[in-house]
């Protein structure tokens, strides 16, 4: 009788184990999916704004507004190669890249929009 109380507990204990472990598992799943989505969204809301003709400056307040990643990268060395501002967002194999490139002057002069996966 004694054995049959433990085989009980002990199958109780690796069933409460397996639930918990599936949790585990379906709450990182569900993180990196929740990342990769609003990342996506708020990196497509900025790109879709961008005007050509307009100051690079606007574009990176938006930016940190929307919670994404910056990079501004000044070419100083050849002056016909513009400028680019980066912002991104991304989780594990996901990333999303909008790419500002502007002038001297701060003028936006085009926007690229990439996705890695």
């Amino acid at each position: 009788m004694k054995g049959r109380i433990d085989q009980r507990r002990q199958r109780r204990k690796n069933a409460i184990k397996n639930v918990i472990a599936i949790l585990i598992i379906l709450t990182g799943v569900g993180y990196v999916a929740y990342k990769g989505h609003t990342g996506k969204k708020a990196v497509n809301k900025l790109c879709a704004q961008v005007e050509i003709g307009k100051p690079v400056d606007i574009y990176k307040r938006k930016a940190t507004e929307l919670g994404l990643n910056t990079r501004l990268i000044e070419r100083s060395k050849n002056p016909e190669e513009p400028n680019l501002f980066m912002a991104w967002a991304g989780f594990s194999f996901s990333r999303y890249f909008c790419n500002i490139e502007f002038d001297d002057k701060g003028i936006v002069t085009a926007r690229h929009q990439t996705y890695i996966d």
